[in-house]
């Protein structure tokens, strides 16, 4: 796909440099902060309050009292006892990437324990620690054969699961009833990406961390992006109280720069007055008037309640460009990928913006 300059950021609508206008169904601001105007006035607030951005380490003398306030209702938020946020959600992943392993043995005060970290098929880049080989099949099936290898393994060792809560460009949601069989007495992590979940799924948006915890045996981290649905770049990790510690406490948090705390209050605000509530509210009625709507929904991937739907329809992204419909379609993450359909709702979009798309997508022969 062409890439194309804009004249601004797309929310709705899409405005290239030279004038063309196209309604716009891609990026991954589901909940439309980019152009939410309570959300931007509380982001001058906090401009206001405190600066463009703070400067120094988070683990030095002084921190404004905003990050605390911002972690403390973004974890009730999640279902989580702590969380700490970091300047992006890639380096929310790749911060456990580098000292997950340190964290497992501080937490049991053993530092022979040996970690075997196992990564999910398809899983982001986010938590690669290296590039791994391509995997085959569903993380549902990816975890049943790790359950029972756990099974079978001594049970001395720790055992990291790493996947993705949502995937993403190809839109998927991992089984995750082998989780509720881990062996009695074995020592079992995960870490879920949940960049494309939280925000979006879960109870009121809340993700995956909560049914993560409620498994018994089980020592969830939830890593993800707050660049998505919640409209802050930064990232964000959740876990227990004592293990979201032991990764402040390492040089990889300390020696990062902070997300700018001027966001960090307007999500604090709007967690508190309910205002990524009522976002949520429209999107799911936006998605309902697309689902119900459209009459080809089986040519498509997608989930329950989910405002993405994808596809490898060759011609359908230029069909709707046609029609001044712009749905993006590239390859990711890598160059050489199969190009993915990916067709995006957000809280934005009005019920007309929704009927015009059905109408143009209607015109295809599928």
């Amino acid at each position: 796909m062409e890439k194309i300059e804009t004249a601004g950021l797309p929310g709705r609508i899409l405005l290239t440099q030279q004038g063309k206008e196209y309604l716009w169904f891609g990026g991954t601001d589901y909940l439309g902060m980019a152009h939410h105007p309570g959300f931007a006035g509380l982001i001058r607030e906090g401009l206001q309050r405190y600066g463009a951005h703070y400067g120094s380490s988070r683990n030095g003398p002084v921190e404004p009292a905003v990050y605390a306030a911002a972690e403390k209702q973004i974890a009730d938020f999640a279902g989580a006892e702590a969380a700490l946020t970091v300047s992006s959600g890639m380096w929310a992943g790749q911060l456990l990437c580098r000292v997950v392993g340190e964290v497992i043995r501080k937490y049991y005060a053993d530092d022979r324990l040996q970690v075997t970290v196992r990564l999910a098929p398809q899983t982001h880049p986010a938590l690669w620690s290296e590039r791994p080989r391509a995997g085959q099949g569903s993380v549902g099936d990816w975890l049943e054969q790790e359950i029972a290898d756990i099974a079978a393994a001594p049970e001395d060792r720790v055992h990291l699961l790493c996947f993705d809560a949502v995937g993403s460009p190809w839109v998927s949601a991992p089984d995750l009833a082998p989780l509720q069989r881990i062996p009695p007495g074995r020592k079992v992590w995960v870490i879920a990406d949940d960049s494309h979940g939280l925000g979006v799924t879960g109870a009121a948006g809340a993700g995956i961390y909560g049914a993560l915890r409620r498994m018994e045996g089980l020592k969830p981290i939830v890593n993800a992006s707050l660049n998505k649905a919640m409209g802050v770049p930064g990232g964000v990790i959740f876990s227990e109280e004592r293990v979201v510690a032991l990764i402040r406490a390492t040089p990889w948090f300390a020696g990062s720069s902070p997300v700018a705390p001027a966001y960090l209050y307007a999500m604090e605000q709007l967690l508190v007055n309910g205002g990524y509530r009522r976002a949520l509210e429209r999107l799911q009625d936006v998605a309902e008037r697309f689902r119900s709507g459209f009459p080809h929904l089986g040519r498509f991937s997608f989930l329950p309640g989910y405002p993405v739907f994808c596809s490898r329809i060759p011609g359908l992204h230029e069909h709707l460009l046609q029609q001044d419909i712009f749905v993006p379609c590239f390859p990711y993450p890598d160059p050489s990928d199969v190009p993915v359909l990916r067709l995006v709702l957000n809280a934005m979009h009005s019920d007309e913006d929704i009927d015009r798309l059905i109408s143009g997508m209607s015109k295809w022969d599928f």
